[in-house]
């Protein structure tokens, strides 16, 4: 009797979840999902990015023009349902900007950072597509903030985030 009760329970779970599961995606429904993601997050707007699925693996090719852009495409991916895996193989382009234009556009990005003070430094380096952020802030938010905000640079590939946060005043 428990037997049963308990074959019986386990049938309801598992048909109850084959009627939400809906129908498999086809590797063709996966490509237009994605597209679609691209579109609504602009990612398109950013370079050109082509999309294949083959066996539930996304292969992302093309290029964009920051590691920002480059990381939302592949998280639109990942969110795609019938996709198993991701090969992000998007490079990032700076399009007409030299190492000093990128420069400038990070420091300017950092000013207008709602919680930069006098009281936070930053430096940079730029070389073969990384940007090298050091300096020192005085609350640990600000670094991650710095860091994604850094991301979204035009020609930035990757951040090297260096940047020391500075203890608290002491009160006396």
């Amino acid at each position: 009797m428990r037997n049963k009760l308990q074959l019986y329970v386990l049938s309801l779970v598992l048909g109850a979840g084959m009627c939400f599961a809906g129908p498999p995606t086809t590797d063709s429904q996966a490509v237009d999902t994605i597209q679609s993601r691209l579109e609504k997050s602009k990612v398109n707007q950013h370079g050109e990015v082509h999309v294949a699925v083959n066996g539930g693996v996304a292969t992302l090719t093309g290029w964009v023009d920051n590691v920002g852009v480059k990381m939302d495409a592949e998280k639109a991916a990942r969110k795609t349902q019938g996709v198993t895996q991701v090969e992000n193989d998007l490079q990032v382009r700076a399009l007409n900007m030299d190492a000093a234009q990128i420069i400038r556009q990070a420091q300017h990005e950092m000013f207008m950072y709602y919680a930069y003070t006098m009281f936070d430094y930053v430096d940079f380096d730029f070389h073969d597509g990384t940007l090298t952020v050091s300096g020192a802030v005085t609350q640990p938010f600000k670094k991650v903030d710095m860091g994604r905000i850094l991301q979204r640079v035009n020609g930035v590939a990757e951040v090297k985030n260096n940047i020391d946060v500075l203890p608290p005043p002491l009160i006396v």
